[in-house]
């Protein structure tokens, strides 16, 4: 039986190491260069549809509202470790929104607080439409009465009040934030009923302006 000369054996590893080697090599710098391109996008990708941010009007329950609960409860709600009358322990998400397109400007507020940039009409508890689940949240509290109704409809009412047509805004540096729907699977275990009445959040969208639907988390 023919066997290959050992120098030859040493020689096809050497030859299949170098070429892994190789492999690795390139493997390594596409691996490098794909991070660096995740790494650029998510700002790239924002800034694509919407050049700059002069409004951004959010409709949502509390992983958006960023300090609505403190006006109607007389900043009593919500309780440590949250912090500035959120369901959390610092900004929410809408907030690191904001300032990524304008960086160190905070006119980006809760609605309930008022003036400029008071374009966050989220609230937590909301449902899609009507309700609100802290209105019928266990055991029965003060909150039961100030959160009734606060939903995605009173959001929207809210925001029809402040901006009763599309030129109350500038629609190509706006955008139109929507995230909702937990708390209606929470209100229909609470009261074993739908809670969604089909309020219609498409104004932005009529309105020729941006908009946005976020899935859940």
């Amino acid at each position: 039986m023919f066997k290959p000369p050992i120098h030859s054996a040493r020689a096809n590893a050497t030859a299949r190491l170098s070429q892994r080697r190789g492999f690795g090599r390139r493997l390594l710098k596409a691996v490098s260069l794909a991070a660096l391109l995740s790494a650029a996008l998510p700002i790239t990708a924002a800034r694509a549809g919407v050049p700059s941010l002069s409004n951004l009007f959010v409709f949502g329950d509390s992983l958006s509202d960023s300090g609505n609960a403190g006006p109607l409860t007389g900043f009593a709600y919500t309780p440590a470790p949250y912090v500035g009358n959120r369901a959390s322990n610092g900004p929410v998400a809408v907030e690191y929104l904001w300032q990524t397109f304008n960086p160190g400007n905070n006119s980006f507020k809760p609605s309930l607080v008022g003036g400029t940039g008071a374009t966050n009409y989220s609230i937590i508890g909301a449902t899609t439409g009507l309700k609100n689940n802290l209105q019928v949240s266990t055991p029965p509290s003060a909150l039961n009465a100030i959160f009734a109704d606060k939903g995605s409809n009173w959001q929207l009412n809210q925001f029809k009040t402040a901006y009763p047509t599309s030129s109350s805004f500038n629609p190509e540096t706006s955008l139109f934030l929507l995230w909702l729907f937990p708390n209606d699977v929470f209100y229909c275990l609470n009261t074993l009923t739908n809670a969604t009445s089909g309020a219609c959040l498409s104004v932005g969208t009529s309105a020729g302006a941006d908009s946005t639907a976020t899935n859940l988390p």
